[in-house]
This record gives structure tokens, sequence and C-alpha cells, in this order.
């Protein structure tokens, strides 16, 4: 392979690894965050009918 077409594989490599730590800060904040969160779709109150 010609040296102007050789890949640069320290530049690939900081891409994915900062992609992998991106993944990882938003799964960590999914967990952290996702209790604290009300659901948004409630259950409607079920109705009874009275005598």
């Amino acid at each position: 392979m010609p040296p102007e077409n050789a890949r640069e594989t320290t530049r690939d490599l900081g891409w994915w690894i900062g992609l992998g730590l991106l993944l990882a800060a938003c799964l960590a904040a999914y967990f952290i965050y996702s209790p604290r969160v009300e659901p948004v779709i409630r259950p409607t109150p079920s109705v009874t009918e009275l005598p």
C-alpha cells in the first residue's frame, strides 16, 4: 500500500474509544437518572360506580 493511502490506526482507535466513552456515559446516565423520573404514561384511574 502506498504511504499516502496508509490508514492512521491511532486516529481510528481514538474515534472508537471516544464513541465507547460516549456510549458508557449515556448508559450510566440512564441508570442513574431513570429511577428519579416519573413515567410519562400513567394508567388511568379505575372508575367505580356508587350504588
